[in-house]
């Protein structure tokens, strides 16, 4: 059996992370609860250049660490 778990916006908070980690790349300001797409070059207008940056940066082990966990998100996977 194969199980998959959607991580982004399920288990941790990407789009939140994202929105942080946009201002922090590119000085674009854009609070999760404006941004109206999950694409993020659309979300934070990012040329194809940048967008690689930042798909490459916000999936890096240690960035992807340091997102918030959902609440609650832990305690239902294990159960």
């Amino acid at each position: 059996m194969h199980i998959y778990v959607d991580f982004d916006d399920c288990l941790c908070e990407t789009g939140r992370a994202f929105s942080k980690l946009a201002l922090e790349m590119f000085s674009k300001h854009v609070p999760y609860e404006q941004m109206h797409y999950f694409e993020m070059d659309r979300s934070f207008d990012l040329d194809a250049e940048e967008y690689e940056r930042f798909m490459l940066r916000g999936h890096d082990p240690e960035v992807l660490l340091s997102y918030d966990a959902t609440p609650g998100a832990a305690e239902t996977i294990n159960e």
